[in-house]
């Protein structure tokens, strides 16, 4: 498990997130490669508020998950860099069903590295940060798919994180 997954987990669990909201937004991370320290709970605060679980701010009275199409549509808004209108069926349906399966999640993840590929090269010459970046965006999904082919670990002392990898 990466570094920043490992702490999007613990911010869930400071906030008690009731588990399907907290597996749902961890699963929304993973698939979107959102890995801000806050990202998974904005999603679950979203998922919570659009469900009428919660109020948005952090509390969230129970596990219930609806409006998944209203839910999806904002936080591909939110989450533009990250989540394409291709995505849209991936979201909703980890919305609905809290997952998907590993063989949806690598390849979503795969059209992710292609689009970080894609920005790197449209970069290249003009913009070497913007570039070190998008390869990095594109090793940590390739991390992350790795980790989904080999059991995905969830051990935190052998977590990476984003600057950590060498390109």
């Amino acid at each position: 498990m990466n570094r920043e997954y490992y702490e999007a987990v613990k911010e869930l669990t400071i906030y008690n997130v009731p588990e399907s909201i907290k597996l749902t937004a961890i699963q929304i991370a993973k698939r979107f490669q959102l890995h801000g320290a806050c990202d998974a709970m904005y999603v679950a605060n979203c998922i919570a508020h659009d469900s009428g679980s919660g109020d948005g701010k952090g509390h969230i009275y129970s596990d219930t998950i609806a409006n998944c199409d209203k839910t999806a549509a904002f936080l591909a808004r939110a989450y533009g860099c990250n989540i394409f209108l291709d995505d849209l069926e991936d979201l909703t349906d980890i919305l609905k069903n809290g997952s998907i399966s590993d063989e949806r999640m690598i390849a979503g993840l795969n059209r992710y590295i292609k689009h970080c590929e894609s920005e790197a090269n449209r970069w290249r010459g003009r913009d070497e940060w913007r570039v070190e970046y998008e390869r990095k965006c594109g090793r940590w999904a390739q991390i992350t798919i790795e980790e989904i082919k080999n059991g995905d670990s969830t051990d935190p002392d052998a977590a990476i994180g984003f600057y950590d990898i060498e390109i």
